[in-house]
């Protein structure tokens, strides 16, 4: 079989969240698993190739032609001059892991990874509403221009890529959402769990002053590994915290770590900064953007608990990741991420700070139920992998 795939989310700021880590890893999971296959990998020609030559040296690399960075201008231009996306090699199946990006014409098998559907479901709440602050409402009013636009572009485009031979849903959750929204056939929607990366362990005897010393850390710290948009509600979060300080005192660091801390011009990241210092939070709170991978698997063995308080989510991939590491989670109880968490994670209702700062103090000073849900947490990561997800993604390639 001749299998062509996307790999431009691997050139792309999306390398750093969640659509780069599915794509780099079922890759990875088709090549070990059927090396015998036929692979072409298609990249942007004008920007550099991924430097993964453990995947790139097993296919032959194609590239093509970029308009723009942005999907909603890329969208416009394709329209505009009605150039089509094509390949000329003679493959079998495409799999397109960015639902978003443009799918090559064809008459080749198209297989297309779906993560959610929140900015078409939830587009008022997603857009939020003013603050007092004129500067962060001038953006917030940007924003929202841009996404009238864009809510458009994501209609259009989700609609094409649902309209595939076959859709990689990541989570039951996701596949209802599709399945409703766009009108499909329930047989045409099929669930491909993700899985942490088997970098993710539990590290036994860790020196842990280099890495304390280097982000001014210290102990014993709680830990968000996620974005900063409105989904991931961590303005909540710092809520609860204050509401746990206020109640017994808060004797530690909240770690934050993701790509969005650094970003200028985001609105929920200028609110988060906002309420940090009227709160007077910054002996408590610890941005971080970027952290090496080595250094990501210290942070979660090294935390005392890791919380994830999202309002909604296609998945929740850095749960997975905690538990494979052996730490006790708390987390928001939307059903995707329960999918997931199953029975080894202490939940709270991210809708409520009350609910979610009493969960979480619950857990800071239950050692019994600490250690209850480190164990199961290691055997709930044990029920899903990246074999298994390459699996399902090449039954779905057959015709």
């Amino acid at each position: 079989m001749k299998i062509g795939i996307d790999l431009r989310p691997l050139q792309e700021y999306s390398r750093f969240r969640g659509i780069g880590t599915v794509t780099y890893e079922i890759t990875k999971g088709l090549l070990n698993n059927y090396p015998k296959e036929q692979y072409f990998f298609y990249v942007y020609k004008d920007l550099p190739n991924p430097d993964l030559p453990e995947i790139l040296n097993k296919g032959t690399v194609i590239g093509f032609d970029k308009s723009s960075k942005d999907y909603v201008v890329e969208s416009f231009l394709a329209k505009l001059t009605k150039k089509k996306l094509t390949v000329s090699e003679n493959i079998d199946v495409f799999l397109a892991t960015d639902p978003l990006k443009q799918i090559p014409d064809g008459k080749f098998r198209k297989v297309v990874i779906f993560y959610d559907i929140i900015h078409l479901l939830f587009t008022q709440k997603y857009l939020q509403t003013p603050t007092g602050n004129f500067a962060i409402n001038i953006i917030k009013l940007l924003k929202l221009i841009r996404f009238m636009f864009a809510r458009r572009v994501l209609t259009k485009k989700l609609g094409e890529a649902s309209k595939a031979d076959k859709i990689l849903a990541i989570s039951q959750t996701t596949k209802h959402d599709i399945v409703s929204y766009f009108k499909i056939p329930d047989e045409n929607v099929v669930v491909m769990h993700l899985a942490a990366s088997d970098v993710f362990r539990k590290i036994d005897g860790i020196d842990k002053k280099p890495l304390l010393k280097k982000y001014h850390l210290k102990e014993p710290f709680i830990l968000y590994v996620g974005g900063l948009d409105y989904r991931k509600n961590v303005l909540n979060l710092l809520k609860a915290v204050v509401l746990i300080r206020e109640k017994d005192g808060f004797p530690y660091q909240l770690v934050i770590i993701g790509k969005d801390v650094s970003r200028k011009n985001m609105p929920e990241a200028l609110e988060i900064k906002g309420f940090i210092a009227k709160e007077n939070l910054w002996s408590n709170v610890k941005l971080i953007d970027f952290v090496t991978g080595d250094e990501l698997i210290k942070f979660y063995n090294l935390a005392k608990i890791f919380v994830f308080p999202s309002l909604y989510e296609g998945y929740g991939l850095p749960v997975l990741e905690a538990m494979q590491c052996g730490t006790p989670v708390a987390c928001s109880n939307i059903l995707s991420v329960k999918e997931v968490a199953g029975d080894a994670a202490l939940y709270f209702d991210p809708d409520t700070t009350e609910n979610m700062s009493k969960e979480i103090n619950t857990l800071i000073n239950n050692v019994d139920l600490r250690e209850e849900l480190r164990k199961k947490g290691l055997q709930q990561a044990k029920k899903f992998s990246w074999k298994k997800a390459a699996d399902v993604a090449y039954d779905s390639f057959k015709r």
